[in-house]
């Protein structure tokens, strides 16, 4: 047991590394530094030849080596968080297939990233995480605040113009019924307030409209039935 700590004692530090490089630059045998130091010859030497090359001297970190470039492996992350921004979050899959596509174009090598890559990847960058993304249609994702007030002010003066009274004014509100949209697990940059995903259609199989007035005055509902048509027997047990 003590031959092995004394064997990892003798393991030179970056700091000792480069103190014994800064030495042999300053005018001492390489012999020397040596010996007086833990710093082995092989190792002085490969950093003597980095710093002569204007190289960064740092230990390069084990393991195997990324698939994807830093640089251009950032950027991938960014990828990833302008689609959340833009409502078409990304999957684990799509992320693996955009990923290889990238190291075919790089390096013009194909290569299969699996599922020990994307864990590899997902370690390297602690910013990104799994969320459940919630399915908002077009129009519900298109609505902001200009568009709020200005929708106000104008059936404000609408209802001024017209002298509109409470019999007058009319709430009209629909309930659909449709087929449930399967939760979507995407990857998205963690902390985010909201991960949403933009619905590609609305298959509604049942619509239910209701109309009321400021005074509690009520119109018997619609049912609407996209392309079916519908006879008013239905109506005959409901309530009046």
């Amino acid at each position: 047991m003590i031959s092995v700590i004394s064997i990892f004692q003798m393991v030179a530090t970056i700091e000792q590394i480069r103190e014994a490089v800064q030495r042999v630059l300053s005018g001492e045998t390489k012999a020397a530094v040596v010996r007086s130091s833990q710093v082995t010859r092989t190792t002085l030497f490969k950093f003597l030849k980095a710093t002569n090359n204007s190289e960064v001297i740092e230990r390069k970190k084990s393991g195997r080596k990324p698939s994807l470039p830093n640089g251009v492996e950032q950027d991938f992350v960014s990828w990833i968080a302008a689609m959340q921004r833009a409502g078409c979050p990304v999957t684990r899959h799509d992320i693996m297939m955009k990923a290889q596509q990238i190291v075919q174009l790089h390096s013009g090598i194909t290569q299969n990233l699996g599922h020990g890559w994307y864990q590899r990847f997902s370690q390297r960058h602690q910013e990104l995480s799994d969320r459940i993304a919630q399915s908002l249609t077009n129009a519900r994702n298109n609505v902001d605040k200009d568009g709020m007030i200005l929708y106000f002010n104008r059936l404000l003066k609408a209802c001024l113009a017209f002298n509109c009274s409470p019999s007058d004014i009319y709430n009209v509100d629909e309930t659909n019924f449709k087929t449930k949209n399967s939760s979507k697990k995407v990857v998205a940059i963690r902390g985010s307030q909201s991960v949403w995903a933009t619905e590609k259609s609305v298959p509604y199989h049942l619509t239910i409209v209701a109309a009321v007035a400021a005074d509690g005055t009520f119109v018997p509902p619609a049912f609407i039935l996209p392309g079916l048509t519908c006879e008013a027997v239905v109506l005959d047990e409901c309530a009046s």
